[in-house]
């Protein structure tokens, strides 16, 4: 009968067989890419693009793999990066450049990291959110807008997010005498926009 209109039978066990491995084996391949996943920036889709406080996207630098514990959080540190966002003010035991958890472009973009995506500290200082200021070609010091609509924004949410006061936010010039080189906020009176 199912010669006669050329249909041929289904065996349905097999199919249920061959949909659940192939399902199953996309897990699999998708948990070991997350685990496997280079240090580098996320995607543009996950950027947190700061305008001012009030702007709803602010809520997206904490969409993160894990949940964050704000009690963890103690300190914000300010460094200067080249291109290749790494600190090269810190390494870790094998001597590597970590990545900071954000960074202000020089169009006054802040870069969401997989350090913070997966709320890692970097290799010494727990507890500290690292902040890189990514200066414009030839400059020394960050830009009013790299200022007024990244960075103090970015601050603000994470002293209130994470409880962080005022004299837990530093430059790294003000923690070490091998910082990452002179104050790239000196001519600015950012500090007076912080939460007390």
């Amino acid at each position: 009968m199912h010669r006669k209109n050329g249909k041929h039978p289904v065996d349905r066990t097999r199919l249920t067989w061959v949909l659940a491995a192939l399902v199953a084996s996309m897990t699999v391949g998708t948990m070991f890419l997350d685990v496997f996943e280079p240090n580098t920036v996320l995607s543009s889709e996950m950027r947190y693009l700061a305008g001012t406080y009030d702007n709803p996207r602010t809520s997206e630098i904490f969409r993160t793999r894990i949940p964050i514990e704000g009690k963890h959080w103690r300190t914000v540190v300010i460094h200067e990066v080249g291109k290749d966002l790494k600190l090269n003010c810190m390494r870790d035991s094998h001597g590597v450049s970590p990545v900071a958890h954000f960074v202000v472009t020089p169009t006054a973009d802040t870069l969401v990291t997989v350090q913070w995506a997966s709320q890692k500290d970097l290799p010494n200082d727990a507890g500290a959110i690292h902040i890189g200021l990514q200066l414009s070609e030839g400059k020394t010091t960050a830009s009013y807008a790299q200022v007024r609509d990244a960075l103090v924004p970015l601050l603000y949410d994470l002293q209130v997010r994470c409880n962080i006061s005022s004299h837990g936010v530093f430059v790294h010039r003000e923690l070490s005498d091998q910082a990452c080189g002179p104050d790239p906020l000196y001519p600015y009176n950012w500090r007076d926009a912080l939460r007390p």
